[in-house]
């Protein structure tokens, strides 16, 4: 299966942040940028269960490889509009691959996956692009 979400730079599922309850025992906790960090995996299940279309989620051990795309900055462009030779194709600064891993895994459970543990073989890449997105390719294993 093939999910694609283009025009939408990839949010990484940030640090948890626990906070008492005035008043009460209770703690609550909260992503450290729940304001970008939810849409993002809205619309990105949205657009898995589109991909889905009828097809039952995924029940047993899944392969799962991400790309994420993100817009090059101005300097990787000449003064032509067009990219720089040594521009790099990587995106070695934040954010963390880990925590974007994050942010997909939960947006894939319970659309493609019964659960985001099913994911027993794991690849990603951070790439710069013209066009900021998420390419996610979700094969059983």
């Amino acid at each position: 299966m093939k999910i694609e979400m283009w025009g939408t730079e990839p949010v990484p599922q940030g640090s948890k942040t626990g906070f008492v309850i005035p008043g009460t025992n209770r703690v609550s906790m909260t992503d450290s940028n729940a304001k970008k960090l939810k849409p993002f995996r809205e619309a990105l299940a949205s657009t898995a269960v589109e991909a889905m279309g009828e097809t039952p989620l995924f029940e047993g051990p899944c392969i799962l490889h991400v790309v994420f795309l993100f817009t090059r900055p101005k300097s990787h462009y000449d003064s032509k509009g067009n990219v720089k030779l040594s521009a790099p194709k990587y995106k070695t600064t934040k954010p963390d691959l880990d925590k974007l891993l994050r942010a997909v895994g939960d947006a894939m459970t319970g659309t493609v996956v019964r659960d985001d543990s099913r994911f027993t073989d794991v690849t990603a890449v951070k790439w710069y692009s013209e066009t900021p997105g998420v390419v996610i390719h979700i094969t059983e294993a």
